[in-house]
């Protein structure tokens, strides 16, 4: 074992000097990138989604009109028709703001086409009990612009072409037609092949064309897309010898085994630091539910939901998990004090945040405020948030944001009465 826990050490080291002469290749290809530095990669809203709908909007600056967006669908093999002068694109260069919470919006209000793209990054769907999140766009494309299902087309773009979550489009069951009809595609295939082709088109605009540049590299960064050259070498490292592959099926092998650990020490210091904080635990998952998340397949995982419950001054704060929403926290009912219950729903009601947040089991959910590079969705780790809980550094560093985004939410949820109901419980 010794000689075995050696001979992996060495291939994690060569493994690093490939990595870094990845970066080095980067660096050196490109050092400064307008996007990433004025903005987060891994922001889909602000940076992805307003990028896409500028290049294909006719009327932004780029001056190549609908070449772009004819580039676009092609690429999608779509079958949207428009005409120029009463084509929609939302957001677009003249308002940022979405259409029905849908990410990208390509609609024909005359001719009667639309075209809904929903840009999944690290985020899980959003759904509600009683629709799922494309569900609910595609009904209010049909029921409130009086679009036909079948010129209705839905695409759910991610790094990796991953389907949505079944709840995403059969919750409610009322589209039956629904789950065939969303076309999974991907930054890494379809939006590259789309910006290699336009950036052809734009060889007289230096500027667009530099701009669209820096994004093919964004993407190849976020969809860890090396070359083939780093890809052989790679191979070369772990077949060069006996030991190199026995290492290489060892970290293989082993590393359900380093999730479990990663994902059980998490919630078992988030308990200790609530401890510190002066917050007494309530409930916290056992190692039968972190076993099941780890090693038992979608099927058994999807349906586990492991949670903390602790309270602190008479509010009771539960923080969960679950396979589509990830990480997210709230307060809930108190049965034996009612009056605590109905004093915190008139402060929800007031948040324009909170108000749909609300069900018969929790007074509120919400979202952490943290950035998106380091939310956890415990069932993924190929999220760098979810990745870096295997440092025990990273690990309390996470842990401290989460904590400090429920407090400091809580704070802005109650404003100046904050201790004020502290006390009053």
């Amino acid at each position: 074992m010794e000689d075995l826990l050696t001979n992996l050490n060495l291939l994690l080291k060569e493994l690093h000097i490939v990595y870094q002469k990845s970066l080095s290749k980067a660096n050196a290809n490109e050092q400064f990138n307008v996007l990433t530095t004025l903005l987060t990669a891994n922001d889909e809203v602000h940076l992805h989604s307003r990028l896409i709908s500028s290049f294909i909007d006719p009327r932004a600056p780029h001056k190549l009109r609908d070449t772009p967006l004819k580039l676009f669908l092609r690429v999608l093999h779509s079958h949207f028709h428009y005409n120029l002068e009463t084509l929609e694109i939302i957001p677009s260069t003249s308002t940022w703001t979405e259409y029905k919470e849908i990410d990208i919006l390509i609609i024909d209000r005359i001719l009667r086409f639309a075209v809904i793209i929903e840009n999944k990054i690290d985020a899980s769907d959003s759904n509600h009990p009683d629709e799922g999140q494309i569900e609910r766009y595609y009904r209010r494309i049909i029921e409130e612009d009086n679009i036909a299902p079948d010129n209705i087309e839905v695409y759910y773009l991610t790094r990796d072409r991953h389907e949505p979550s079944e709840e995403s489009v059969s919750t409610s069951k009322r589209y039956v037609e629904l789950p065939q009809k969303v076309k999974c595609i991907s930054y890494g295939n379809e939006i590259k092949e789309w910006l290699t082709m336009l950036v052809k088109e734009a060889v007289n605009q230096p500027y667009f064309r530099e701009t669209i540049n820096q994004y093919i590299q964004l993407i190849d960064v976020m969809t860890n897309n090396i070359d083939i050259q780093e890809r052989l070498e790679i191979i070369d490292l772990i077949s060069k010898n006996e030991d190199m592959l026995d290492s290489a099926k060892f970290l293989i092998d082993n590393f359900n085994h380093v999730k479990w650990h990663t994902i059980y020490d998490f919630f078992l210091e988030l308990a200790e630091s609530l401890k510190i904080r002066s917050y007494i635990i309530l409930e916290q998952p056992s190692e039968e539910i972190i076993s099941n998340i780890v090693h038992g397949g979608s099927k058994v995982s999807k349906g586990q939901s492991p949670t903390i419950t602790f309270e602190k001054e008479g509010l009771v704060f539960e923080i969960q998990g679950t396979y589509y929403d990830g990480l997210y926290w709230g307060m809930k009912y108190q049965n034996n004090q009612p009056s605590i219950t109905t004093i915190i729903k008139e402060y929800v009601k007031l948040s324009e945040r909170l108000k749909d947040k609300t069900d018969e089991h929790w007074i509120f959910w919400d979202t952490f405020n943290i950035p998106n590079d380091d939310q956890i969705d415990i069932w993924n780790f190929h999220h760098m948030g979810t990745f870096n809980l295997i440092s025990r550094q990273k690990r309390q560093e996470s842990i401290k944001k989460h904590l400090d985004s429920i407090e400091n939410q809580t704070k802005e949820l109650f404003g100046d009465d904050y201790q004020l109901i502290a006390n009053h419980i």
